[in-house]
């Protein structure tokens, strides 16, 4: 009996703290939407450790407020880092991602890429999210625009008060193939075009994490 009130204490208590966890991302975004009011709506957002290590961020897509009627892009990328519900941090990042309106995973399972939701990282439809490297700090993993048709992949990561690139972007179709926290590695499936013979042609391209420049480096 008092295994089972034991169990029925704990089940009550995770629930409880995950009500109040979304209650209080609930105001956050609130808060956020608040604040963007007759300038830009809301597109989408992600949270996570992306500025400190014990204070949550929000990770806000915007558009224009004009544009709200339309089809929507993202005109402006901003971290809002909050303490006791209130934003003690704003960072706008200069760069643009892509919005995939039926999800990023239809976009790697044309790609032959699956198992994603086996993958203990948060998926979005702009891109990914996740402590990659190990090092308490979640990393945005964007999808950007390629000359190809299709994205390349850009990872941004909070160093020294603002928001560093660790992974450049290339001239290619860049897909996240694989990863591996322990070993700080990432591996992608890049596909590049040869103007000369016409032709696209795949490669997995492996990086892996250097702790002295602070950025993904290619291992092969």
């Amino acid at each position: 009996m008092k295994f089972l009130v034991r169990i029925i204490l704990i089940l009550f208590i995770s629930v409880n703290v995950f009500a109040q966890d979304s209650l209080s991302r609930m105001k956050k975004i609130k808060i956020i939407e608040e604040k963007n009011q007759g300038k830009y709506i809301v597109l989408g957002y992600a949270f996570g450790n992306f500025v400190s290590a014990d204070e949550e961020s929000v990770f806000v897509l915007l558009d224009n407020w004009k544009n709200r009627l339309i089809a929507p892009s993202v005109s402006k990328m901003v971290v809002y880092n909050f303490r006791n519900n209130k934003i003690t941090k704003q960072i706008v990042l200069k760069e643009r991602c892509n919005v995939y309106k039926d999800g990023l995973q239809n976009y790697y399972l044309t790609h032959g890429i699956t198992g994603m939701n086996e993958w203990p990282i948060d998926i979005y439809n702009f891109g990914f999210v996740g402590d990659f490297n190990n090092n308490g700090l979640d990393e945005l993993v964007l999808h950007v625009d390629s000359n190809l048709e299709g994205t390349t992949i850009l990872i941004k990561e909070f160093q020294n008060g603002s928001f560093k690139t660790i992974l450049e972007p290339e001239n290619d179709i860049c897909l996240l193939k694989n990863f591996n926290p322990k070993l700080k590695s990432l591996s992608f499936l890049r596909t590049v075009y040869d103007s000369k013979s016409d032709t696209f042609s795949d490669s997995i391209k492996n990086y892996e994490w250097n702790e002295i420049e602070k950025k993904y480096q290619q291992c092969n």
